[in-house]
C-alpha cells in the first residue's frame, strides 16, 4: 500500500519534527519554534536528544536580546551533555550571572564545555560542575592583587573524571615576567594543552601522577626548561610531545618518554648554545619516535645520531628555516623530509636515503642564487626597477638571473592619472626574453602610451607567445601582424573611426602566424549599425576562436574551410551569413564546441548536422522560436552522435519538436529556461541534468521515463509564480526514480502551509535529496579554452 503523504506541517511525524529541529542552529530559532503551536511544544520538550548539545554566542548584539537568551536556556527540559559558551566583557554586560544559573542547571549532567570570554574576575566557577570529561577555556582574566595564584589553583576541581583539557588563558597586565601556575590536574587526563601569558608557567608536580596522559601540548615560556620532563618516568603513556616556547636545550627527562611518538620543538633556540645542539642527541634513545620537527630553531649544524634500535624509527624529520646541513644519521629511514634549498643532501647521500618517499623544499629567508628567488616574487615593474637602483650587485644579480625572471610582463595603466612612460621604457630594456605579455591601456588620445607600447611589442617580437592587449582608442591593429611566434592573442579594444578601418582588421593577422588560440573582442567608435565587418585572415593553426564585434554585423570569413584542427567557436552578436556559417566544416571538422550567445539566428544553420564530433552547443538569447523553420531545424540534432551539452535558452520558443534519437540518446545536460516549451520524452530519454522554468516542468508521466535525471534546476520565470503551480511542480518532481539534487532560486511568492506541505512531502519520498538555491545551471557549463593564458 502507497504511504499517504502528509497534507500540512502539522501532519508531520514526530520523527520527522525532531529532525527538523535537530538542524536549526540557533537559539532564536528553536525558541519561535515553542510558540507555534501545543503540538510543537510538546515534540521539543519530549525530545532529550535535541537539548544534548547547546550553543550561545553573545559576542555583538543588543544586551536584552543576549539576556533573555540566556534565562531561556537556562529552563531547557532535556539533560545538557555538551555546550559552548562564548561572552563579550561579560562582567559589564551582566551575563556572567546568568552563565552561572545555567551552569548551575546543567550541572548534573555536563560533560563537554567550551568556555570563551575577556574579562572574567576569576575561573572558580569551573569547580562546580563535577561531571566534566571536556573542557576548553580560552578566557582573559582581571588581575586581581595577591590572588592570582589562589584563584588558579581552586579552579578546576575535576572530580577525577577529566580526560580532555584545553587551558588558554591570559591575564589583564603587562608583567611579562610573572610566573603563572597551572590549575590541579586530575590523574585521569589524557591530553593536555597550555597557553599561559603572558609570563612563564611552571608545570605542576602532578604530572608525575598522570600515567594516563597521552598528548602534552605547551605554547607558554617554562620556569624550568631543563626539569620540565623529569616528572615523567620511564612507564608513561605519553606519545605526543610540542613545545610551542624558546627552549633553549630539550628538557634532561625527554630520553624517558620510550612511548613518544611524535614530538614538535619548533621555533625555539636549540642553535644558540652548544648545550642546546648536544640535546638533540637524546632523541635516538627513543626507540618509537616517528615524527620530528625541529623547523626554525637557528640550528646551523645537527649531531651525528646513533640510533639505540635498528632499524632507526625515525620516518617524517621538518627541519626547514634552519641552516644546517642533513646527515645519514637523520636521513637513514626518513620516508618524508621537508628542508630548505640549502640543506638537500649532495648526490652521494641522497643515494643512501632509500626510503624517501616526499621531498618538500621550503623557500629559506633571505637570497637563493644570488638572490634571483627574491626578484621572482616581485610582481609590480616599479618594485623590480628600484630593485636595480639598490646597488650595483643587485643590478647584476637581475640581469644575470634566469630568463624565467622576464618571461612575464604586466603593465596596466587603467586606474592610474597619467600613463607611466618610465615604466614602458624601462620595460622595452629588460634583458630576458619576454614571453608572455599583459597589456591594459588607459582611454589617452595624444599620449604617447601606445608608441611606446607598440616599441615593447617591437623588441619582444622574437620571442613573444602569450599577448593579452585591452585599449581604448587605438588607430588600428596592424601591429599585430609584426609578432611571428604569437601561438594565443586575446584582444579587447576600441577602435577610433576611419574612412578605411574595415580594411584594417584584414592586415591585423598574419596567416603565417602559429596562432592557436585567439579571442577577438573590438568596438568601433563610428556607431554605424548596418555595416559588415570582416575578420583578420585565421592560420590554419587555430584551435579555439572566440569573435564579438560591435557594432554591425560580423561575416564569418571563408578561412574557416580550412581550420581542421578548429575546436571551439564562439560568437557573439549578429552575424551576416549565419544560415550559411557552417557550410564550411563538412563531416571531417574537429569542432567540439560551438556557441552563439545574443544573436539574430533565427534558425540554426544547415551545416550543423555535419558536425559529427560536436559535444557542447549552445545558442542562448537567439531568436530560434519567430518562425516554424526556426524550431524545425532543431530537428538537425538527431544527427549529432557525440552532443552531451544543449543550451537553447531564452529563444522565444512555445514548443519543442519531436526528436528521435539513435539509441542511447548523447544528450546528458539541457538548459532551456526562459521558454514557453515543455520538454518531451524524446529529449528527456538519456537526460541526466535539466535546467528550466517553473511551467515548463512535464508531468509525472513524462519525468517518470526519464530514469537517469539526477539533478532539476528550477529558474523564477517573469512575474509572480502561483502557489497552486509550486504545489504541482514538486508533486510531479516525486515522479523522478533517480533525483539527487534540486536546484531552485526565490520565487516572489509567500510559503504557504500547502507549499510547505508539499516540500516535506518531495523530501519525505526522496530522503537523500540534496537542496540548493541560487542556480542557473551555469555551473555545468564546459570549459572552453584559456585563450590569453594569462590572469
Amino acid at each position: 500500500m502507497q504511504q499517504e503523504s502528509p497534507s500540512s506541517y502539522a501532519d508531520l511525524p514526530t520523527l520527522v519534527l525532531q529532525q527538523i529541529f535537530q538542524c536549526l542552529d540557533e537559539n532564536s530559532d528553536l525558541a519561535r519554534c515553542e510558540l507555534v503551536c501545543q503540538r510543537w511544544l510538546a515534540v521539543m520538550q519530549d525530545s532529550p536528544s535535541l537539548w544534548q548539545s547547546l550553543r550561545y554566542c553573545g559576542s555583538s548584539g543588543r544586551l536584552g536580546c543576549w539576556l533573555g537568551e540566556l534565562r531561556w536556556l537556562a529552563r531547557r527540559p532535556g539533560p545538557v551533555v555538551e555546550a559552548f559558551l562564548e561572552f563579550n566583557d561579560p562582567y559589564e554586560r551582566q551575563e556572567l550571572p546568568l552563565a552561572f544559573a545555567c551552569l548551575g542547571q546543567w550541572s548534573g549532567t555536563l560533560q563537554s564545555l567550551g568556555f570563551q570570554a575577556s574579562g572574567l574576575p576569576s575561573l572558580s566557577f569551573l569547580a562546580a560542575l563535577p561531571h566534566l570529561t571536556q573542557l576548553a577555556v580560552d578566557a582573559t582574566v582581571l588581575e586581581v592583587e595577591s590572588s592570582r595564584h589562589r584563584v588558579e589553583r581552586q579552579a578546576p576541581c575535576f572530580h577525577q573524571k577529566l580526560r580532555i583539557l584545553s587551558w588558554s588563558v591570559s591575564y589583564d597586565e603587562e608583567a611579562h615576567d610573572a610566573e603563572h601556575r597551572l590549575p590541579t590536574l586530575p590523574t585521569t587526563l589524557q591530553h593536555l594543552r597550555v597557553s599561559v601569558g603572558p609570563g612563564s608557567i611552571t608545570l605542576p608536580s602532578e604530572l608525575s601522577q598522570l600515567q594516563r596522559l597521552q598528548s602534552l601540548r605547551v605554547c607558554a615560556l617554562l620556569t624550568d626548561e631543563a626539569s620540565a620532563l623529569s616528572l615523567f618516568g620511564p612507564q608513561t603513556s605519553l606519545t605526543y610531545l610540542s613545545f610551542q616556547s624558546s627552549l633553549e636545550v630539550l628538557p634532561a627527562g625527554l630520553s624517558l618518554l620510550t612511548a613518544l611518538r611524535c614530538l614538535v620543538v619548533s621555533e625555539c633556540h636549540f642553535g644558540y648554545s652548544d648545550e642546546g645542539l648536544a640535546s638533540l642527541q637524546a632523541v635516538q634513545y627513543l626507540p618509537r619516535l616517528e615524527f620530528l620537527d625541529i623547523s626554525y630553531c637557528r640550528l646551523e649544524e645537527l649531531p651525528q645520531l646513533s640510533w639505540a634500535t635498528d632499524p632507526p624509527p625515525l620516518r617524517v624529520l621538518l627541519v626547514q628555516g634552519n641552516a644546517c646541513p642533513l646527515n645519514q644519521g637523520w636521513l637513514a629511514h626518513v620516508q618524508r623530509l621537508a628542508c630548505g634549498w640549502q640543506q638537500v643532501p649532495d648526490n652521494e647521500d641522497l643515494g643512501l636515503v632509500a626510503n624517501l618517499r616526499t621531498l618538500s623544499l621550503v623557500p629559506a629567508a633571505g637570497k637563493l642564487d644570488n638572490g634571483k628567488h627574491i626578484f621572482q616574487h616581485l610582481d609590480q615593474n616599479s618594485d623590480r626597477a628600484r630593485c636595480e637602483l639598490v646597488c650595483r650587485r643587485w643590478m647584476t644579480a637581475m640581469i644575470d638571473s634566469s630568463p624565467s625572471l622576464w618571461q612575464r610582463v604586466h603593465y596596466d595603466s587603467r586606474e592610474k592619472q597619467q600613463p607611466s612612460l618610465g615604466e614602458l621604457n624601462w620595460l622595452a630594456r629588460r634583458p630576458g626574453p619576454v614571453v608572455q605579455a599583459v597589456l591594459y591601456l588607459g582611454s589617452r588620445q595624444g599620449s604617447l602610451e601606445v608608441p611606446l607600447v607598440l616599441l615593447c611589442l617591437g623588441v619582444w617580437a622574437g620571442t613573444l607567445r602569450s599577448l593579452s592587449l585591452e585599449a581604448t582608442s587605438l588607430p588600428s591593429l596592424g601591429f599585430l601582424s609584426a609578432l611571428p611566434h604569437l601561438t594565443r592573442l586575446a584582444v579587447g579594444v576600441t577602435l577610433l573611426a576611419s574612412e578605411t578601418l574595415t580594411y584594417c582588421e584584414r592586415e591585423a593577422l598574419s596567416p603565417s602566424q602559429p596562432l592557436r588560440s585567439l579571442s577577438w573582442k573590438v568596438e568601433y567608435e563610428d556607431n554605424v549599425e548596418d555595416v559588415i565587418r570582416d575578420l583578420p585572415p585565421l592560420p590554419t593553426s587555430l584551435q579555439h576562436l572566440e569573435v564579438a564585434v560591435h557594432p554591425g554585423l560580423l561575416e564569418l570569413p571563408s578561412e574557416l574551410s580550412q581550420l581542421r584542427q578548429l575546436q571551439s567557436l564562439q560568437s557573439r552578436h549578429w552575424l551576416a551569413n549565419y544560415r550559411d556559417a557552417i557550410s564550411w566544416g563538412g563531416a571531417r571538422t574537429s569542432l567540439t564546441y560551438l556557441s552563439f550567445r545574443e544573436s539574430n539566428i533565427d534558425v540554426l544553420p544547415p551545416g550543423l548536422s555535419l558536425l559529427t564530433a560536436l559535444r557542447c552547443l549552445v545558442a542562448n538569447d537567439c531568436n530560434l522560436g519567430y518562425s516554424e523553420e526556426g524550431m524545425v531545424s532543431l530537428l538537425a540534432l538527431e544527427h549529432l552522435p557525440h552532443l552531451e551539452y544543449l543550451d537553447i535558452s531564452c529563444c522565444w520558443m512555445g514548443r519543442l519538436p519531436e526528436l528521435f534519437w539513435p539509441s542511447p540518446a548523447p544528450l546528458r545536460v539541457l538548459i532551456v529556461d526562459g521558454n514557453a516549451c515543455i520538454p518531451t520524452q524524446g529529449w528527456l530519454t538519456s537526460l541526466q541534468q535539466l535546467a528550466c522554468s517553473w511551467h515548463q516542468v512535464p508531468e509525472p508521466e513524462e519525468l517518470s521515463l526519464a530514469v537517469k535525471l539526477h539533478t532539476v534546476s528550477l529558474v523564477p520565470a517573469e512575474g509572480k509564480l502561483d502557489s497552486s503551480k509550486v504545489v504541482s511542480v514538486l508533486n510531479s518532481l516525486q515522479a523522478l526514480p533517480n533525483m539527487r539534487r534540486l536546484h531552485f532560486q526565490g520565487t516572489d511568492m509567500t510559503w504557504v502551509e500547502e507549499v510547505v506541505a508539499a516540500f516535506a512531502a518531495l523530501c519525505w519520498a526522496k530522503p537523500g535529496l540534496q537542496v540548493l538555491g541560487k542556480t542557473l545551471g551555469f555551473e555545468w557549463f564546459p570549459p572552453t579554452s584559456d585563450f590569453c593564458g594569462c590572469d
